[in-house]
């Protein structure tokens, strides 16, 4: 199976970084680190092979490659603790 390079564009790490900042405060560092990493790994996994899944992103014309949004599926997502 073929993979594809996957690169966390600036914005989605800082939408990581605010959801991660917000985990911390929620359920603890320890979580919310466990959190991050796992979304992280869903996003690689997903996008990493079936990247035509996802849709096109907004930016990307600024680019000579393909930008994809990666949203990845919600069985896919890391549980938040309770």
């Amino acid at each position: 199976m073929k993979r594809y390079v996957v690169v966390f564009e600036e914005s989605a790490q800082a939408d990581v970084r605010g959801s991660y900042d917000w985990g911390c405060r929620a359920w603890g560092k320890r979580q919310a680190q466990r959190w991050a990493r796992q979304l992280r790994s869903a996003v690689l996994k997903q996008l990493g092979t079936l990247p035509n899944g996802f849709p096109l992103a907004p930016e990307n014309g600024e680019f000579p490659e393909e930008i994809r949004v990666a949203v990845p599926a919600f069985d896919a997502l890391p549980s938040l603790p309770r």
